[in-house]
């Protein structure tokens, strides 16, 4: 099990994270890839929060960039991933929507808390390699 903070949740308490939801917002992961020599990783961002009326452009071009500086370098898979990684964050204007997957972790970790707790950090979910991926 990987533990993720979810981005953009600093400051909030689990009522204002369903409210956000509730209201239009989403839970994003960005894919990009990083090449070390003869290696190339597929690699999934933490969850991000995008709120409503916020643009994704801003974590769309970083997770980009990283592909574009770091992933090609690897022969043969380099450039195959890092055109796949760009192309899985153009979807949907950015992206791979996993709200609902992330809102189930979220219930399992947070369901005996206190939804008035603020979380300086951010808000923290747990899961498996491949789990969220679609």
């Amino acid at each position: 099990m990987k533990t993720y903070t979810i981005k953009n949740t600093n400051g909030i308490t689990i009522n204002e994270f369903y409210q956000c939801i509730d209201n239009g917002g989403k839970i994003v992961i960005y894919g990009y890839c990083i090449s070390v020599i003869a290696f190339t990783y597929r690699l999934i961002s933490p969850p991000h929060l995008i709120r409503v009326g916020e643009s994704q452009a801003k974590f769309k071009k970083h997770y980009n960039t990283l592909s574009l500086l770091f992933g090609w370098w690897g022969f043969p898979w380099g450039p195959i991933y890092t055109i796949d990684m760009i192309k899985i964050n153009r979807k949907n204007r950015g992206g791979v929507d996993v709200t609902d997957e992330v809102l189930l972790k979220v219930a399992e970790k947070y369901a005996e808390g206190n939804y008035d707790e603020v979380f300086a950090e951010g808000i923290v979910v747990e899961y498996g390699d491949g789990e969220l991926t679609r």
